[in-house]
């Protein structure tokens, strides 16, 4: 259970050094607080992958504590090899799971091993020279990862979000970098550590995405570009704007002399290089107090648990099992908070008893002068307020602690079987959550409304099913052409 924060911290993971941007939001916009870069030591990350996690866990902690740094919400950039992030077109009949399909795809790419990986996609938009839609997936090794996060955790991280280098600079940049380039065709060239990631971005939409490992960077990098350009004047038709291309590096993987090279080899009339770095920020970013380097990537980062449904490329890669060790926490959390009330309640009732109690004490003894008798019988009286008092507070207690308890047992065995025999092949259930003992909710997309309206049908015609309501239904938020439903079932008693 993820309340969306006020306070958020992005963690930008590279060989050499980490790169930690504090990000808070508040009613005039997002404001940029701090900005730390501390350097790693040698052996903690290799050839992009983490082989000592509590260093890494102890450098991040030393850099909160330092810069005082207390929020817990963070989202890392994604370091784990072999890594695979593509652009992906699907057949002109869309698949009915699309999920399986870009599982399906994944398992063509021998980088990969076939178990023990995480992946993850988005809608990267229509191709208007095929007509074909276009996806954009990331799967990676993330064994090594998942001991990170877990080392993060012991030190007070909650790792909300894994997510690509790429995408976090394009959402920090992306007002400055690809929204002017609206009539043209931008390059992003970025280096980090000795990986190339070469993306054109075209009329909003990611339509080329190559990554590669270079170990004599500075001697291919012209070459590289070059042969994307050639490419799209070769194989692409339509293309009449200029090309804007746009470096950027950690800060420290080309110098001067080769950036000045990069510039005279790749000078033309159509083509404008820009080396970009943190002037290229989003306006709104407001700057409050910040001393060191500030890494848009981990501005990036940090920007999408400020803004979770922001629009715009979005990829999580953190594992299941850390998102439902989150999920247990929260309903542990929440548990907790009802307990702490129920016991407050228990303890006001105990307070009007002993009140109570003491104001018979006084009027017993305000009585003596009175016989034995009537002594007796007034006593008596009084016991017995009480004796109902405290009975009629436990019936409530009693009625506390039971309630929310399923009175009928329902098999939700026999409830899945039927509900899998009548999922269309049209429709595919992401989601599927106990409000309560008798009720579930379904989510998940459709190919069309008209599906969602056929499935809620066949749902309703099943034995197992009382009632159907479909409490929404829209198109979804990324452009996938898909519909997002939710549905809630009641279940027959």
């Amino acid at each position: 259970m993820n309340i969306n924060a006020k306070i958020a911290l992005g963690i930008d993971i590279t060989e050499n050094k980490v790169n930690l941007a504090l990000l808070k939001k508040s009613k005039t916009g997002i404001k940029l607080v701090k900005a730390v870069s501390i350097a790693l030591a040698p052996g903690v990350i290799v050839d992009g992958r983490v082989e000592d996690h509590l260093a890494l866990a102890k450098t991040i902690k030393t850099a909160k504590s330092t810069n005082k740094i207390k929020t817990r919400a963070s989202s890392v950039s994604l370091c784990a090899e072999p890594s695979l992030l593509q652009i992906l077109e699907l057949p002109k009949a869309a698949p009915v799971n699309v999920r399986k399909y870009v599982q399906d795809e994944i398992k063509q790419y021998a980088v990969l091993p076939l178990k023990n990986i995480e992946m993850d996609y988005c809608a990267s938009g229509s191709n208007q020279f095929t007509n074909l839609k276009q996806i954009l997936m990331c799967a990676a090794k993330i064994d090594e990862m998942v001991l990170s996060v877990r080392k993060f955790e012991k030190e007070h991280l909650n790792v909300r979000r894994i997510e690509p280098a790429i995408l976090g600079y394009l959402r920090a940049c992306y007002k400055n970098i690809a929204a002017p380039a609206k009539n043209k065709n931008l390059l992003l060239v970025m280096i980090r550590d000795s990986i190339l990631t070469l993306c054109v971005f075209r009329n909003n939409n990611i339509e080329f995405l190559r990554t590669r490992k270079l170990e004599n960077l500075h001697s291919y990098l012209e070459q590289e570009i070059h042969s994307v350009l050639q490419y799209y004047d070769l194989e692409v038709q339509n293309i009449e704007q200029s090309w804007q291309i746009t470096l950027f590096t950690n800060g420290d993987e080309i110098d001067d002399e080769t950036a000045d090279k990069l510039k005279d080899g790749l000078s033309s009339e159509n083509l404008v290089l820009h080396i970009s770095g943190q002037q290229d920020l989003c306006g709104e970013i407001e700057i409050k107090d910040n001393t060191g380097y500030i890494s848009p990537v981990a501005v990036g980062l940090a920007m999408k648990i400020l803004e979770p449904d922001s629009a715009g490329h979005s990829l999580n890669l953190l594992p299941k099992e850390i998102l439902a060790y989150h999920k247990a926490k929260g309903e542990l959390l929440l548990i907790a908070n009802v307990a702490a009330v129920i016991l407050l309640i228990i303890f006001l009732k105990l307070g009007l008893l002993t009140s109570k109690s003491l104001e018979i004490d006084e009027a017993v003894a305000q009585t003596k002068q009175i016989s034995i008798e009537d002594d007796m019988r007034s006593l008596l009286e009084s016991q017995k307020t009480i004796k109902g008092q405290i009975e009629k507070t436990q019936l409530s207690l009693d009625a506390m602690e039971h309630s929310g308890k399923p009175e009928v047992f329902v098999s939700w065995a026999k409830v899945l079987a039927e509900l899998g025999s009548n999922i269309p092949k049209n429709v595919q259930i992401q989601n599927i959550s106990v409000e309560n003992s008798n009720s579930m909710e379904l989510e998940g997309i459709a190919v069309s409304y008209k599906a969602v309206n056929a499935f809620a049908k066949l749902l309703n015609e099943c034995k197992s099913i009382d009632s159907v309501l479909l409490t929404g239904s829209n198109m979804d938020i990324n452009n996938s052409g898909l519909v997002d439903y939710s549905i809630t079932c009641e279940i027959t008693k």
